[in-house]
């Protein structure tokens, strides 16, 4: 088999699995714009999918999250203008069901950083430390549910919320463009305990 053919296999395997993403974002896609395209408000006991968004005040860039399981990315710190993370979807709320309600939010809090010699090579890797927290939803809920907020604080705790639109930053801090508060320092080098535990 020559080059040529078996990079037109690669390619027209990749283009199936491409196409078949592409078909389930249309979908999702579709089902909101004809939601919005009402311009009514659910109702109660209506589902709907609502956007991924966070806001980031702690000191360092947090490389990913999840709500319920739902993979919601990466968020950088905030600033005065901006939360920290780009849109994510999607997390499933039943309009109208009784509050609070408790959600499962999952986080990379820590890490540490070390050297891998590979090939004779050094080369520097991040090991993550994750955080769970139930949380509870307490409102209020907008009448047009949108957004599904995450709110990571420098002390540790999580607030989210469910809103219309994008909220403005609920603090208004300093940020460089490294990943880092001003003043902040970056992530220690790991422990040889920290290196044991469990995988990168």
């Amino acid at each position: 088999m020559n080059n040529r053919h078996f990079k037109g296999i690669v390619t027209r395997r990749n283009s199936r699995f491409w196409l078949a993403g592409l078909s389930c974002l249309l979908l999702v896609l579709g089902a909101c714009q004809a939601q919005s395209a009402t311009n009514k408000p659910p109702v109660s006991g209506q589902t709907v999918w609502l956007t991924m968004i966070s806001y980031n005040y702690t000191d360092h860039y947090i490389d990913n999250y999840s709500v319920n399981g739902a993979w919601g990315g990466n968020v950088f710190i905030s600033d005065s203008d901006s939360g920290g993370s780009k849109d994510a979807c999607c997390v499933r709320w039943v309009v109208g069901q009784p509050l609070p309600v408790k959600v499962h939010i999952r986080w990379e809090s820590s890490e540490c950083l070390y050297t891998k010699r590979v090939d004779g090579q050094d080369f520097g890797r991040a090991k993550s430390f994750y955080s769970e927290k139930d949380i509870w939803l307490r409102g209020p809920i907008s009448t047009d549910p949108q957004y599904f907020e995450t709110h990571f604080y420098p002390d540790g705790h999580v607030e989210v919320a469910i809103t219309g639109d994008r909220s403005s930053p609920r603090l208004k801090l300093p940020a460089n463009k490294n990943g880092l508060r001003p003043g902040a320092r970056p992530w220690p080098r790991c422990t040889a305990e920290q290196l044991k535990q469990g995988e990168n």
